[in-house]
C-alpha cells in the first residue's frame, strides 16, 4: 500500500492540489519503489505562478530501483521513513 501525502501547494490560491505517493513495490535487490506525483486544479489560480509549479494539472510517475548495501532478511522488513514536510524519504531495515 502507497505512503501518500496531499494538500495545497500555494498558500494564496487553496484550491491547487499536489499529491505525492511512494509505494514499496519489491524488498527483493534491487529493490524498487514507485515515487507519483500529481498537481491538479491548476487553472482555477492562474494569476498565481510560480517556478517549479506546472500551468496545467498533470502527473508524473518514476520506478525507482535501488540496490541495498545490507541484506533485510526475515523476521525484518523494509519500511519507509517519511516526513510529510520533507522532500526525502528514507527506506530502513527494521527488526521488531
Amino acid at each position: 500500500m502507497p505512503n501518500e501525502w496531499q494538500g495545497s501547494i500555494l498558500p494564496d490560491c487553496p484550491d491547487i492540489q499536489y499529491m505525492r505517493s511512494a509505494e514499496l513495490l519489491r524488498a527483493a535487490d534491487p529493490t524498487e519503489v514507485r515515487m507519483k506525483e500529481r498537481y491538479t486544479n491548476m487553472g482555477s489560480c492562474p494569476e498565481h505562478r510560480y517556478d517549479g509549479v506546472p500551468t496545467s494539472d498533470c502527473e508524473r510517475s518514476l520506478l525507482l530501483r535501488y540496490s541495498l548495501t545490507q541484506r533485510c532478511e526475515a523476521p525484518c522488513a523494509i519500511h519507509l521513513l517519511s516526513d510529510p514536510n520533507s522532500s526525502s524519504s528514507t527506506f530502513v531495515c527494521e527488526c521488531k
